[in-house]
């Protein structure tokens, strides 16, 4: 069982040296578009791992983001919360605590590249003076930051992180990278109801959103890869976690139609993935896979794969757990 690039050449064969663990020397720490404010020094550094395909404007300023290839911009799926999209990267700042977070050089590419950039930038918070390190991954960006602390268990560079909160990642995978099968037929079958005038840019916007999820990165995510299956199954001691997930499958909507959530009417019966499912799954994740298996508390939200990171209560009831448990005197 081995973590592949894009090339099919195990990537730890690429960039790894000894038992075959990936060298953050090899990123290059001046292309990552660090973001980067600095707290107080008794206080923790928190860093903020974006998802699949996304960027560090997912926490910085979300209004900024697109996902799906590009295909969605979040103004649209944010518009309720355009007057204040603020995110946990601005709330901890507010209390005093070092934000920081970078946009990962190949968003859709394999893990381990991420996995490699989130200990080269690991590298720079050593050198910012703090109490400890909290870790804060959305989606994919969870499961980044709990493969980096599964391989530096028992290790030195380990010490000064106390903290990890993952918010919808797929701790037990997502059928993602199965959508392309499934959604192909359903688009094309949709598009031919448009305009002729819109079905052109409709197909552009299909083609990217399918390319997407059927890239390294989905396929990683699908419950049976073998980067899921060997997930370490135990918190590395000393680092406390919590994980959070959604339960609201509308990502946008309007008077006829909502999207995903209203795809899966359109599918057969017993093919409708649990991410779509309402109560189950938030449009890219479901609420049972979110759960991380040793977190201290797991919290679920009626909310979908993005508000979550946006929405005040949500924002409120996770920030109470840090101030609790990662800023005590």
């Amino acid at each position: 069982c081995r973590h592949r690039g894009d090339d099919d050449t195990p990537w730890h064969n690429r960039h790894a040296g000894d038992n075959g663990r990936a060298i953050a020397d090899n990123v290059d720490i001046g292309v990552l578009d660090l973001q980067v404010h600095k707290g107080e020094p008794e206080k923790p550094a928190f860093v903020f791992i974006h998802g699949l395909g996304m960027s560090h404007h997912i926490w910085t300023d979300p209004t900024e983001e697109r996902m799906m290839g590009g295909m969605l911009s979040l103004r649209t799926l944010l518009r309720e919360f355009m007057d204040d999209p603020t995110t946990l990267f601005l709330d901890v700042q507010k209390l005093g605590c070092t934000a920081i977070t970078w946009s990962q050089q190949r968003p859709v590419g394999p893990v381990a590249e991420a996995e490699a950039e989130l200990e080269a930038v690991l590298g720079v918070v050593s050198n910012i003076p703090c109490s400890s390190v909290v870790l804060v991954g959305h989606s994919r960006g969870g499961l980044i930051a709990r493969a980096l602390l599964g391989r530096l268990a028992g290790q030195s560079s380990i010490g000064r992180i106390t903290g990890l909160v993952t918010i919808c990642s797929p701790h037990a995978g997502s059928s993602l990278a199965r959508w392309a099968t499934i959604f192909s037929p359903v688009a094309r079958a949709f598009r031919d109801a448009l305009p002729e005038t819109k079905r052109s840019a409709f197909m552009k916007s299909l083609d990217r959103s399918l390319g997407f999820i059927a890239s390294t990165g989905a396929r990683e995510m699908l419950p049976d890869s073998c980067f899921i299956r060997t997930l370490p199954s135990e918190a590395p001691p000393g680092v406390l976690c919590y994980s959070a997930g959604g339960t609201n499958p509308s990502l946008i909507g309007s008077s006829w139609l909502v999207l995903p959530e209203g795809l899966a009417r359109l599918l057969p019966e017993g093919t409708v993935p649990e991410e779509l499912m309402m109560n189950r799954g938030d449009a890219l994740v479901s609420s049972r896979s979110s759960v991380l298996p040793y977190a201290k508390e797991h919290m679920d939200f009626h909310l979908n794969h993005l508000t979550i990171l946006v929405d005040p209560a949500a924002r409120t009831k996770i920030l109470d757990l840090i101030k609790k448990d990662f800023l005590q005197a």
